[in-house]
């Protein structure tokens, strides 16, 4: 008698020899439906929050690790953007105090904060600039769900 634990390691085992075609079902399956595969997806990470929290956590690790000549790349490319966009006589005393207050906030409440740029700085037909007036404290989730929009485009609701 087979187990159901032996009947999925068999399923497992057949889905990894024959990818090609099972990935080449499921592209089909999704061109068909696809309002179908984003709610089934949409269920199935509502459902399964933190496993899908932990893999992109273990992913971003294991990629920077891989990669470390890219992440360092990306950070000096958002650095020099920083500066580019802040002018010479901007307050930089102030600029800090917004990130101590998203620190001090993280401490506070135990919920990550991060500093949010109200109008980016590479947004599509304008720039922002990196001065005080347009940086605001919002919890990391949040700031990284509003992605590179305008205030105009993004609302808090």
């Amino acid at each position: 008698m087979i187990t159901s634990q032996e009947k999925l390691d068999y399923i497992r085992e057949w889905r990894r020899k024959n990818w090609p075609r099972v990935y080449a079902q499921m592209k089909a399956r999704a061109a068909e439906r696809p309002e179908a595969v984003r709610e089934n997806n949409r269920r199935w990470k509502s459902r399964n929050i933190e496993k899908t929290r932990e893999s992109g956590r273990i992913y971003s690790k294991e990629y920077r690790k891989r990669f470390p000549a890219k992440k360092v790349a990306q950070e000096t490319a958002r650095r020099f953007l920083k500066e580019k966009a802040m002018p010479r006589w901007v307050d930089r005393a102030a600029i800090d105090k917004v990130y101590e207050e998203a620190r001090a906030m993280t401490v506070a409440t135990g919920v990550r904060h991060s500093v949010d740029h109200i109008w980016p700085l590479k947004g599509k037909g304008f720039t922002g600039l990196h001065v005080p007036w347009n940086l605001q404290v919002l919890p990391f989730a949040e700031n990284a769900s509003k992605r590179n929009k305008s205030p105009l485009e993004w609302s808090r609701v």
